[in-house]
């Protein structure tokens, strides 16, 4: 079902969103999430779930683009959402506990 709706509708960020969300290979949920944020680069929702694949193979640099990128939206959603993004890659960076 989703891939015909990619066929159909390509131009439709949420088809490529749903295949970055069930997918097992982290390598192909990030390129589908990829193509949903080119396609929608300021959706709170896509950015999030990108951000999120991201995160979880260490693409910290890339995460904090789109946090730039998002905060350029305009709109305040933009500006909390990459509030949150930068608090995010701050946090995938720190320690806690003991060495």
């Amino acid at each position: 079902m989703i891939a015909a709706r990619q066929a159909w509708l390509p131009w439709d960020p949420n088809a490529w969103l749903a295949s970055a969300i069930g997918r097992g290979n982290p390598k192909d949920a990030i390129a589908y999430a990829r193509r949903a944020y080119a396609l929608a680069p300021f959706d709170a929702y896509i950015v999030d779930t990108l951000a999120g694949k991201l995160l979880s193979q260490g693409e910290r640099e890339e995460v904090r683009n789109v946090a730039l990128t998002t905060s350029a939206g305009g709109y305040p959603v933009h500006s909390v959402e990459s509030n949150l993004l930068f608090s995010r890659v701050d946090a995938s960076v720190a320690h806690f506990g003991q060495r």
